[in-house]
């Protein structure tokens, strides 16, 4: 029997971007999690306002962006527009996919704008900024929904994204362009994806970039899916328009779910309904080969479950115990927390929160509490939610340096994790010429992100001159130059002789006199006199004097 495991991985790729698919109520106003960029006018959420009947691409709404023809009154030559600040900046030299979802609408009641136009995105780093142009796609003529993909990568770090309804010639007619699902991808970072696979079954293993331009698996296969028959860690590495991203599937054997905790009152009876329906077989603890069975008597129930050829098996605790011991839950600052009843099988659920839902999301630290109506019976659950503080980089977010000096940017803490700009994991970093650096450090499962700037510094030369030289031709000491020269960006020297004439000046850094004349004469034995001004980028005019002796 093959077990089939098409992995989409869509919901494994990092969120870069809010609200992508631009769900909110149906309006002529800008989706949640955008802004409109456009003082004159405005986009809208579809389906609904102008007779606009598509379905969403994905969840429940999606845009609609005009453009208007020249001599449209007011707004005339302008297209709508919305941005957003980006969850996480993008990072320069990193490749980026960006994928949208297009189509057009020819249902429009403004007949006017009954045609097509193309769509753009830009990237900033200010509000409404369209820094740089990361994608064009159109025109759009279409009225199902079509998938468009580029890749990028920026020369500087950038955080806006900026989409724009868009012209394909002169603005001589307006237009509309609907748009849903876009999404940017970071393919710097691994995909990873956990599979259960069971004994004596094959698992098609399938990219989550289907349209990638190609694949390597760690197998040595180059189609975009591959099938496996063992448990282990398998690897794809992608090429997409010339970038590459990698995806890891760690394949562990099928393990049995966790026991199900079932609680039920006095005088009643209780139905115990495994996860897997429409299996081969079952087979009970109770001898019972049903699908499901009808208990009224607590203790430990299991079933034995036969589906294409693997067997699991799963466990019912049942009891009438008092309330569940109170659960601890830990979430990083700035993220949020899944908080689930264990009364999976409850009729409803009354939160402290007011939802009646079987989960919440939350988002700040403190007790909550559920209760869970089970037939007759009321249970109540309690969970301390603890809210655990980011790592602190203590490091100077700007420094100078100085030429052939080190700065070393230390991110210790203990049982942290890092990793540097460069990929290393230490935990300092040592700098030695100017440049932007950063620093992620992971610590208790949460992680903060820090940029430091080192800009070249106003620093001192070093200069140290000989007191003696001799240009005699045999390749030692024929030269006069400094003995150590650390960081001079400019020098001026000047060789004088005894009643204070200047003999030779050079702006060589190396000064490099070899005992003669400007003239090409050899300058005689004896003592001359040299003044020299120099100094380091940026750095302030230094001098220095002093005598040599030539010995020839």
């Amino acid at each position: 029997m093959i077990t089939i495991l098409m992995l989409s991985g869509e919901a494994l790729k990092a969120q870069i971007v809010t609200n992508g698919t631009f769900d909110g109520p149906p309006s002529t106003s800008v989706p949640p999690g955008w802004q409109s960029c456009l003082t004159t006018s405005t986009v809208e959420i579809q389906p609904g306002p102008f007779g606009v009947i598509n379905i969403p691409q994905d969840g429940n709404t999606f845009l609609g962006m005009a453009c208007r023809a020249l001599d449209v009154p007011d707004t005339g030559g302008t297209c709508e527009e919305v941005g957003q600040f980006l969850t996480t900046e993008l990072i320069a030299g990193r490749c980026y996919l960006l994928e949208v979802y297009l189509a057009f609408s020819p249902e429009l009641s403004v007949t006017a704008f009954r045609n097509s136009i193309d769509f753009k995105a830009f990237v900033g780093t200010e509000e409404c900024q369209n820094d740089v142009e990361v994608a064009h796609f159109g025109p759009i003529d279409h009225r199902e929904w079509r998938k468009y993909t580029t890749t990028f990568s920026l020369n500087e770090n950038r955080s806006y994204v900026w989409l724009q309804g868009a012209y394909t010639q002169l603005p001589e007619y307006s237009g509309y362009i609907l748009a849903d699902n876009f999404s940017l991808t970071d393919l710097s970072q691994v995909v990873n994806h956990e599979i259960e696979l069971c004994e004596g079954t094959t698992a098609t293993l399938a990219s989550t970039f289907q349209s990638a331009d190609s694949f390597l698996w760690s197998s040595g296969e180059t189609s975009s899916s591959i099938e496996i028959n063992e448990v282990g860690q398998y690897v794809v590495d992608v090429v997409i328009e010339g970038c590459s991203s990698r995806e890891v599937f760690n394949v562990v054997e099928m393990s049995d779910p966790d026991p199900v905790m079932v609680l039920f009152c006095e005088g009643e009876s209780v139905t115990l309904t495994p996860t897997v329906l429409g299996a081969d077989s079952y087979v009970w603890s109770t001898g019972a080969t049903s699908a499901t069975i009808t208990l009224d008597t607590p203790g430990e129930y299991f079933v034995d479950i036969v589906n294409d050829g693997c067997a699991t098996r799963e466990v019912f605790n049942i009891s009438k115990e008092d309330n569940p011991d109170p659960v601890q839950v830990e979430f990083c600052q700035g993220e949020s927390a899944i908080l689930t009843s264990s009364f999976l099988t409850a009729n409803s659920y009354v939160w402290s929160t007011g939802s009646d839902q079987g989960s919440i999301e939350i988002t700040s630290p403190g007790q909550y509490s559920v209760q869970a109506q089970l037939g007759s019976c009321l249970k109540t659950e309690i969970f301390n939610v603890l809210q655990v503080g980011l790592p602190i980089i203590n490091i100077i977010s700007e420094n100078e340096i100085c030429t052939g000096e080190q700065i070393q940017l230390d991110a210790f803490q203990e049982n942290a994790a890092y990793i540097w700009q460069d990929g290393s994991t230490e935990s300092s970093f040592v700098v030695e010429e100017p440049g932007t650096y950063s620093v992620r450090v992971t610590l208790n499962g949460c992680s903060s992100e820090q940029r430091i700037e080192v800009f070249p510094g106003e620093c001192e030369a070093i200069l140290r001159m000989p007191n003696a030289f001799t240009p005699n031709g045999d390749g030692k000491n024929d030269l006069f130059i400094p003995i150590e020269s650390i960081g001079t960006a400019i020098m001026s020297t000047r060789i004088f002789n005894r009643w204070g004439h200047e003999i030779f000046s050079t702006q060589n850094l190396n000064i490099e006199w070899n005992g003669n004349f400007s003239n090409g004469e050899p300058a005689p034995e004896t003592t001359y006199y040299w003044s020299i001004r120099y100094a380091a980028i940026g750095g302030r005019i230094q001098s220095q004097k002093g005598t040599v002796n030539l010995i020839r």
